[in-house]
């Protein structure tokens, strides 16, 4: 249960009350209290500036103040358009939610310190992370001379997209080099605790359908008091679709190097304005005629046999069913392995569609009967 976890944050609620507390709220989360703390929590008043010594599941073990008497935040966490998750060396994550202070924009989707200055507001930090020069042995947990943590959390990004957490266990290579990890995280045992790798699993983009749609707009105006008419021009708008967001347009118009109705993945941020902006594509394998029977799972894990190779099924796989007429039904069900169920059910023939980046299985279509 012990870490060396600290949060500075500002002291906000005690119940029920600050000398002996048996929960504490700050930013929206009820940490609960040891009694153990309380010799240390009667020093201090609501509204103070003080640090969480925090367990390795999340509960108050100790409470010191901050800055030059006292100990400053390590606590990790994402940061994302409505809240933050703060991590816990146990492998879970708290939420908080609150006003963030400082150039958010930038810290957004990123790994990052938290703290709380002040009653109701987040501050997030960019965390002191390294580039290797060592690849990472999965097999020995090692990266160059240092130890990785069994709870490592690994990330993955692609440019400056956002970041997705990638299971330890759904990393099916032996050797990560060190051109594809943008960074790592030491902690005070000088172990590995996070590692962010760039474009090495593929689970960092969307999978679906690019769709595109043409719109005349006018181009030049002209003058009518002259004679000279307007002129228009075509606009295409490319929009991506799968069974879990539904569709998402892009406010970039060019070409994306794709044909509607291609299978692919994507990576998208979000610009100044609040819409989606495009980073970049890749295009996904289609193999077809797999047999319900070429399915099977290992572990937790699902695989598929097929084209005389084995594939990982991502575990938020899209599946879709054909219904004709160049039409794709999406199933909608919430986590992948409740689509890859739904979609086995439907027919006895199935096109997969493998991203070129993990070779993994990113969406199954059950074909027709």
């Amino acid at each position: 249960m012990a870490s060396d976890l600290h949060f500075a944050c500002t002291y906000e609620d005690a119940t029920p009350n600050v000398k002996a507390p048996t929960s504490i709220t700050i930013l929206g989360h009820t940490f609960p209290v040891l009694e153990s703390a309380w010799s240390m929590t009667e020093q201090f008043s609501v509204g103070q500036h003080v640090c969480l010594l925090l367990t390795a599941d999340g509960r108050v073990a100790g409470m010191t103040g901050t800055g030059t008497d006292g100990l400053r935040s390590n606590a990790m966490g994402y940061l994302d358009e409505k809240s933050a998750s703060l991590f816990l060396p146990n492998g879970d994550s708290i939420e908080l939610t609150g006003k963030v202070f400082g150039n958010a924009e930038e810290r957004m989707n990123r790994l990052v310190t938290l703290s709380s200055g002040s009653r109701g507001s987040l501050s997030a930090s960019r965390i002191q992370a390294r580039s290797p020069a060592d690849p990472f042995r999965i097999p020995e947990m090692t990266l160059g001379k240092y130890t990785v943590a069994a709870g490592v959390r690994v990330w993955e990004q692609v440019r400056t997209g956002v970041m997705v957490e990638v299971p330890l266990d759904t990393l099916d290579m032996e050797v990560i080099p060190p051109g594809q990890i943008s960074a790592y995280h030491l902690n005070s045992s000088n172990m590995v605790d996070y590692l962010v790798l760039q474009d090495t699993t593929g689970d960092a983009y969307e999978y679906g359908v690019l769709y595109a749609r043409s719109e005349e707009v006018v181009d030049d105006p002209g003058n009518e008091a002259e004679g000279i008419p307007p002129t228009m021009k075509t606009l295409t708008y490319w929009s991506l679709n799968n069974g879990t967001i539904g569709s998402v347009e892009f406010s970039h118009l060019y070409y994306y190097g794709g044909r509607s109705g291609d299978f692919c993945g994507l990576v998208r941020t979000k610009n100044r304005d609040g819409d989606w902006r495009f980073l970049t594509m890749i295009e996904l394998t289609a193999v077809e005629h797999v047999s319900p029977t070429d399915f099977f799972q290992k572990g937790d894990i699902d695989y598929v046999k097929a084209g005389g190779r084995t594939y990982m099924i991502s575990k938020d796989v899209e599946c879709c069913r054909d219904v004709g007429e160049r039409k794709l039904n999406w199933f909608t069900q919430e986590t992948g392995a409740e689509r890859l169920a739904a979609c086995l059910a439907f027919s006895n023939d199935f096109t997969i569609q493998v991203d070129p980046i993990g070779r993994k299985v990113r969406i199954i279509q059950a074909n027709r009967f």
